[in-house]
């Protein structure tokens, strides 16, 4: 690593933790909403929504995995 890069690791480190909880909070969010519309016997449109925040989950983790491989952390 070039020297004085260890800043930009620890900005990417707070970056991918900040993203995943707000990945999380839109799974809450979106598990409130499921019910609250099951209850109502509304249409499940919900589903689109789960995959679209489980694949950001998903590209959020493999950019901050692949990051770190080519870093060397």
């Amino acid at each position: 690593m070039p020297p004085g890069f260890e800043g930009f690791v620890v900005i990417m480190g707070w970056i991918k933790w900040l993203a995943l909880g707000v990945a999380v909070i839109g799974l809450l969010i979106l598990g409130a909403t499921m019910a609250i519309s099951s209850r109502r016997g509304e249409g499940m449109e919900i589903g689109g929504w789960l995959g679209r925040i489980l694949i950001g989950v998903i590209i959020i983790a493999s950019a901050a995995t692949l990051v770190g491989f080519l870093v060397g952390t």
